[in-house]
């Protein structure tokens, strides 16, 4: 964090949808006795159009890229005011700024957002949608959103623009969708229009104001993104026959991911990936967390990346080589999933506990006597009794002639250690 040896109070002023709208006594007050105020040009002028014929607003500077604010900030050392969109704390700068300062050299003043305005003017209550930007993120990043019955809204920039909204929810089974396009709230000029995503001539020859906000209803069958753990193997893609090659299955990702227990912007190492199951559904199921898959095989890590494409999983990043030497420079992990060895268990786990956070847990599997044999001796060296382990059986059925026949799987043994301490 930034100490302050800068401007002395930063006042970050959140200036709301409407255009004739007015800033609260402390947010005014703080402008008049700033140093220095900072924004956008469009934020600047309509600062100047809140009191045209007065002289008395402090110099402004106008901000051309968000990565000359912290070398611009140290410039002052009064009180300077940064001026925002809406409600800077909500997808706006204020976390940004929350990670460099000191929270004394902070002060904001939040005012109505874009996002509010928007379920005002469509008449949705907040806390029943799901709000996402995409500003500056891959379109991509929808993916893991699209659930039928869910409602979205969407901050958006041009990659993310209404046609490609609507092309994304099509692919994906939810051609019953309605898409709401807000643009330019608050201004002279508003408007609200309402598409289905199922008609793109409605949409193809279109065009939308860069002031916007997306609104999607999401109706259809759907099914990419499940509603709860447990990806059917046949929805991973895989380097053999559709439901087989090297992923844990079903049964058994369902019992690591709840071994693992993995918690809010927590990293998690997945040693010896494979085709990413267990990665994948990891990073869907926490989009907070990092998940880092590690794996050698070419062919397999081109399957990690197909995963992480089809399901929008940009908090997983795929790291090619092989393990141990391939984790040295990555951050220490809060959890750690050893799938696949190629040999070198024993050294994998004495590195991965002697990385892993105090408080952390490292779950290990075992399809093998031998590996087995490795994980017993393990346990047994540790000096802790927070160690579990589980073996799975699992016969799947499959009818025959009318008669169900049950197939019996590899046993699977797992171990969960707990690393002493307190994260």
């Amino acid at each position: 964090m930034v100490l302050s040896g800068m401007a002395k109070k930063i006042h970050v002023v959140g200036l709301g949808v409407e255009a004739g709208g007015r800033l609260n006594l402390q947010a005014e007050a703080a402008l008049h006795a700033a140093e220095v105020i900072i924004g956008a040009e469009r934020q600047l002028e309509w600062l100047r159009s809140l009191d045209p014929g007065a002289q008395s607003w402090p110099p402004q500077v106008t901000l051309p890229q968000l990565s000359r604010l912290q070398t611009l900030l140290e410039q002052y050392q009064g009180e300077v005011v940064l001026l925002a969109s809406g409600d800077p704390l909500y997808f706006g700068i204020g976390r940004w700024l929350t990670v460099r300062y000191p929270a004394e050299q902070l002060q904001f003043h939040s005012a109505l957002s874009s996002i509010q305005a928007a379920c005002s003017r469509l008449g949705l209550a907040l806390q029943d949608c799901t709000t996402l930007s995409l500003h500056g993120r891959p379109l991509a990043g929808l993916k893991r959103y699209l659930q039928n019955g869910r409602t979205l809204i969407i901050l958006t920039d041009r990659h993310s623009h209404p046609q490609a909204l609507a092309r994304v929810c099509v692919d994906a089974g939810l051609d019953g969708s309605t898409l709401w396009v807000c643009e330019q709230l608050g201004y002279a000029d508003e408007r609200v229009r309402r598409f289905e995503v199922a008609e793109p001539d409605q949409l193809g020859h279109e065009t939308f104001a860069a002031l916007q906000v997306s609104v999607l209803r999401l109706r259809g069958p759907g099914g990419l993104i499940p509603s709860f753990p447990g990806l059917d193997d046949i929805a991973l893609v895989t380097d053999g026959e559709p439901g087989q090659g090297m992923i844990s299955k079903r049964e058994v990702r369902v019992q690591i991911l709840s071994l693992l227990q993995t918690g809010e912007n927590q990293v998690v190492w997945d040693v010896g990936a494979g085709c990413g199951g267990v990665s994948t559904e990891l990073a869907l199921w926490h989009p907070s967390a990092k998940i880092i898959a590690i794996e050698q095989n070419q062919t397999r890590l081109a399957c990690l990346e197909a995963n992480r494409q089809r399901y929008g999983n940009l908090n997983l990043d795929v790291v090619a080589g092989r393990a141990p030497a391939a984790l040295g420079d990555l951050a220490a992990p809060d959890r750690v999933f050893i799938g696949g060895s190629d040999g070198e268990l024993e050294l994998l786990l004495e590195f991965c506990w002697q990385r892993l956070v105090a408080g952390g847990v490292l779950v290990a599997s075992a399809v093998t006597d031998a590996t087995r044999a490795q994980l017993e001796r393990f346990a047994n060296d540790l000096d802790t009794g927070q160690i579990e382990a589980l073996r799975l059986g699992v016969a799947r059925g499959e009818r025959q002639d009318g008669l169900w026949q049950y197939r019996e799987k590899r046993p699977v043994t797992l171990y969960r250690f707990n690393k002493p301490g307190s994260m």
